[in-house]
């Protein structure tokens, strides 16, 4: 019982935490696209903006853990263009 209230207690602190730091990079990704874009402040584009960031975060933290067998075949792959590819 205890183990599953301090996975609950994690989970709900790792939520919470993640709101907190992410307000300011979703801010600075508003203002970008406002500025750099001409968007008009709404709140359709601040749901597009934070559930496109969220995705590519959850893509990013489900990825992460295969990162070592992209490394293996990112330099096994790698090896042959070092002697093929001339410098100029």
């Amino acid at each position: 019982m205890a183990y599953r209230m301090a996975n609950m207690f994690v989970v709900i602190h790792v939520i919470g935490s993640y709101q907190i730091y992410a307000m300011p990079v979703f801010d600075t990704l508003e203002g970008w696209l406002v500025r750099t874009w001409n968007f008009t402040r709404s709140t359709k584009l601040r749901f597009c903006t934070r559930t496109c960031l969220l995705f590519l975060t959850m893509f990013e933290a489900i990825t992460f853990p295969f990162f070592g067998g992209l490394g293996f075949f990112g330099g096994f792959a790698f090896a042959p263009t070092t002697y093929f590819v001339s410098n100029p």
